[in-house]
């Protein structure tokens, strides 16, 4: 307990009338107790916070201390929400929480910087091997397809030149980092598309995977903040970097499809053909690639500069073309 203490007062978060008030209301259970058993809780009367009830194990390991910190910051919170109306915050409040376990970790030594850094590098490094969904389903027919990180590496460097050509007002920094950690949920949950799974769906799984990930550093949270700032896509930011990630496939196509690497003829197992706008547009004979582009026109907000690069790529050749002289 006594270090527990100890490290609460280094972070200023330690306040005796907490303590006070938590007299005869935390019930310390063994060591080896099962993690499941133990929380903060709230209780709440008339919708309003009245109490607080803790069940934390007794500290023997570092990983109990942990356990504890957790807790702590938790009812910590909540503490300072006495008498307020209730609202349920448990995801904001276990950020919190695992933030300050990770600073425990980095000050006592048992995760160093170091370790921290490369974690976070080798679980995103899984983006290289993860090949894009889209691709495999359209059975394009080429020995190396395009991984999500180098997605990532296009729909940025797309970025940079839409900021360059038609002088958005943005700030393109926060563009750059948004896009790159706007796939960081697929290192757990993988390449998912509109066609396997809605958007509510995706949203939630993706949002719980990236939270995890980043409860690992400790600018997790703003980072985090990055990416859902990302995924609704308000912000004049946000939403130019939405439209860079779609146009980017979209162009993409248009590059394997001068390729000659997908067959309309051998798609027997591609359910993405069933789409009623898919097949409306092959259906006017529009190619795989321009069928492509216009369905990204039709289905998201471009603004006019997004659907003039668009109309580019449908009416020309994007790839083999002669270099300018300078």
């Amino acid at each position: 307990m006594d270090k527990l203490i100890e490290f609460l007062k280094q972070e200023n978060l330690y306040k005796k009338e907490f303590f006070d008030f938590m007299e005869g209301k935390i019930k310390i259970v063994p060591y080896d107790t099962d993690l499941s058993w133990f929380g903060c809780f709230p209780i709440v009367k008339d919708d309003k916070i009245v109490d607080i009830r803790l069940l934390v194990p007794e500290i023997k390991t570092e990983k109990n201390l942990l356990v504890n910190i957790h807790e702590y910051v938790h009812a910590l919170e909540l503490f300072d929400e006495i008498g307020t109306v209730y609202e349920e915050r448990r995801d904001e409040r276990e950020k919190k929480a695992a933030y300050y376990e990770k600073k425990f970790l980095l000050k006592e030594n048992i995760m160093t910087k170091e370790e921290s850094v490369i974690n976070y590098y080798v679980l995103c490094n899984k983006l290289k091997n993860i090949i894009r969904t889209g691709w495999k389903d359209w059975n394009v027919r080429k020995e190396r397809l395009e991984s999500i990180a180098e997605h990532i590496y296009g729909v940025q460097m797309l970025a940079i030149a839409m900021k360059s050509e038609y002088e958005y007002d943005i700030d393109i920094m926060k563009v750059i980092m948004m896009l790159a950690v706007h796939e960081l949920g697929e290192t757990v949950i993988g390449d998912l598309t509109m066609f396997q799974i809605s958007k509510e769906e995706k949203e939630k799984l993706e949002h719980e995977a990236v939270s995890k990930i980043l409860r690992g550093l400790l600018d997790g949270e703003e980072i985090e903040k990055l990416f859902l700032e990302f995924d609704e896509h308000k912000t004049k930011e946000s939403m130019f970097a939405y439209q860079c990630d779609k146009l980017e496939c979209d162009l993409q196509c248009k590059i394997y499809g001068e390729e000659n690497l997908a067959d309309l003829n051998d798609q027997e197992r591609n359910n993405t053909m069933n789409h009623p706008l898919v097949q409306e547009l092959l259906n006017k004979g529009e190619s795989w690639s321009t069928m492509w582009l216009k369905f990204g026109q039709t289905i998201y907000p471009y603004d006019e500069n997004f659907k003039a690069v668009s109309n580019y790529a449908i009416e020309h050749n994007i790839t083999n073309k002669k270099e300018k002289s300078i």
